[in-house]
């Protein structure tokens, strides 16, 4: 089963961007073990595209509150589990992995979305004491920009979750090789 993508528009932080660019990574045919196959190994522009909109999109996603980056966390959550059998279906097409671990896999993978939807709530800053009587420190924990996030093959969807989670949840933009 391969699903076509075709032309992939998405929202970002309210304005509409072409990702046309990526098509060609996302409709390539799934990845057969048995037949040797491969998925192509995209240009620097289809990189730099992705760069610049996750970039675009990062000041929207940071701006979002921290109770609104864990509702489409949990969301998510909610997506993946629903499609958990479709899920586990093509990773083990594309990998040879047994049907059995790639449901245990997409579940744990899934349970990343939903810790992480928890942990958004928790933006808590510090205060730090110092030496000086009439001072203090504040620590803040703020977005800081575009997360470049690399995963193995072994683990594919686990390590996505894992990877991009904690960082959409801080209020970063990813992009995921």
């Amino acid at each position: 089963m391969r699903t076509a993508i075709g032309r992939i528009d998405t929202i970002l932080h309210s304005a509409q961007a072409d990702l046309a660019l990526l098509q060609h990574v996302l409709t390539s045919p799934e990845r057969e073990p048995a037949a040797e196959t491969t998925s192509p190994v995209p240009p620097l522009v289809t990189v730099r595209a992705a760069i610049d909109a996750a970039a675009a999109a990062f000041d929207g996603w940071a701006g979002r509150t921290a109770y609104e980056r864990s509702a489409a966390l949990a969301a998510a959550h909610r997506l993946m589990l629903e499609r958990k059998e479709a899920l586990a279906q093509l990773m083990t097409r594309e990998q040879g992995k047994p049907l059995r671990m790639a449901r245990n896999e997409v579940g744990y993978a899934a349970d990343f979305l939903s810790w992480f939807a928890e942990e958004a709530k928790r933006n808590y800053g510090e205060t730090i004491p110092s030496a000086r009587a009439d001072q203090r420190f504040l620590v803040l924990h703020q977005p800081v920009g575009v997360v470049g996030a690399i995963t193995p093959c072994n683990y594919p969807i686990k390590m996505l979750t894992r990877k991009i989670a904690p960082a959409l949840a801080a209020g970063c933009t990813v992009v995921l090789k």
